[in-house]
């Protein structure tokens, strides 16, 4: 799936809109920080750790 870099804590955003990633994102234990604004619309902040 990915590389392994050995981070223990990492921030995952995606737009509000994106259902489908924020749904994976949640089922891989993602915990919704807040919704914030971005410049290209607001983004929902995620932080997932090991």
């Amino acid at each position: 799936m990915g590389v392994v870099v050995g981070l223990a804590t990492v921030l995952v955003v995606c737009a509000t809109g994106n259902f489908a990633s924020a749904t994976t994102i949640e089922r891989l234990a993602g915990v919704v920080e807040e919704i914030r604004p971005a410049t290209r619309g607001p983004v929902r902040r995620y932080w997932m750790t090991r």
